[in-house]
């Protein structure tokens, strides 16, 4: 059975770009400097390999490490259930390891005691199923939620890293649209048999649900067929309570303006939030998801046109919980015995 590997390059072409970028004048040096890359921990063989080979083995830079996937390593060979029973299951186990191993409003997550955890070992088993599942029978409401749960609960194996996500979110949630930024995917083509599983309606509150294991992210929630009309909505409120900042002008002051922070996430995916009602102004959009004070400020300021928006980066660092450590006994050593 062949297991699919991502991310990769073959040595041979590090190799040829060594060559060319230093200047090199044998195979043999560039196979001296690959080995001293991968010693240093740029890169390493996706197969546990410890030596650079100038040849058709795989390896992968450490930045592109996107933890393994869940459901390739074994083939699933067992009965396959009705869509609806897989789903409900999925977030049966997805609430349980949110409630045990979330904190701080659902935005932190202890990595350590999720990836040790019954709940989890038994969820990656249940992943295997998805190999077979027939999703094209799987009525809108519950596809939709079960792409986003399945999506931003694989943030659990792989340690906050998100290059799978992102092949999750531009090709099952919205088809064929290209990424705001220059990262080289094949999209789907449109006689793709993925296709008709694909979500092509996009609704820009999505990017509200889906978190990818950064402290930028949204808070995790497990959506349900029945309620995810008002579950996005919810998310998506909470999302700009926390992270939108509108501040009214200072008072007597002259010119002072109203000044609005928005997260980088509304001017990455600008034309996700300028449709229909908005008059292609962000904070259109924004407005109607805004506290009542917060909202009333912005109305004010919109009406006038007398404000600033500034764009304030995403924290990119993990939203891991990091345990406290145990207390030092009173003569300042460790109470833990090493052996």
């Amino acid at each position: 059975r062949r297991v699919p590997y991502f991310q990769c390059f073959v040595g041979r072409d590090l190799a040829d770009y060594l060559m060319q970028q230093l200047q090199l004048e044998t195979r043999e040096e560039a196979v001296l400097s690959g080995q001293r890359w991968m010693n240093a921990g740029v890169f390493y063989g996706v197969t546990n390999a410890t030596h650079f080979e100038d040849g058709d083995a795989l390896y992968r830079f450490k930045e592109d490490e996107a933890g393994s996937v869940l459901n390739v390593k074994n083939e699933w060979d067992g009965p396959v259930r009705v869509a609806a029973v897989v789903e409900a299951e999925t977030r049966m186990l997805l609430g349980q390891m949110v409630d045990r191993f979330a904190s701080d409003n659902a935005t932190l997550i202890d990595y350590e005691a999720l990836a040790t955890s019954s709940a989890f070992q038994e969820y990656t088993s249940l992943t295997e199923e998805f190999q077979k599942l027939d999703l094209s029978v799987m009525p809108f409401n519950m596809k939709i939620a079960f792409f986003i749960n399945t999506r931003i609960r694989r943030v659990g194996a792989a340690h906050g890293t998100e290059q799978v996500h992102a092949v999750f979110q531009s090709h099952v949630l919205q088809p064929g649209r290209q990424k705001p930024y220059g990262v080289h995917r094949r999209l789907f083509h449109r006689h793709d048999p993925r296709v008709k599983s694909a979500v092509v309606v996009w609704d820009a509150r999505i990017h509200f649900a889906l978190v990818s294991g950064r402290r930028s992210c949204p808070s995790l929630l497990v959506f349900s067929p029945q309620h995810i009309e008002a579950q996005l909505d919810a998310c998506t409120r909470d999302y700009c309570a926390r992270h939108v900042v509108v501040t009214p002008p200072m008072l007597g002051k002259t010119n002072s303006k109203t000044q609005v922070l928005l997260p980088a996430v509304f001017e990455h995916y600008r034309e996700d939030f300028t449709g229909p009602g908005t008059g292609g102004d962000v904070l259109r959009w924004v407005l109607g998801y805004l506290p009542p004070l917060k909202a009333k400020v912005l109305k004010a300021a919109l009406e006038d046109g007398s404000f600033i928006v500034k764009t304030v980066p995403l924290d990119w660092s993990l939203n891991k919980k990091h345990r406290t450590p145990p207390p030092m006994s009173p003569n300042g050593s460790s109470p833990i015995k090493r052996v």
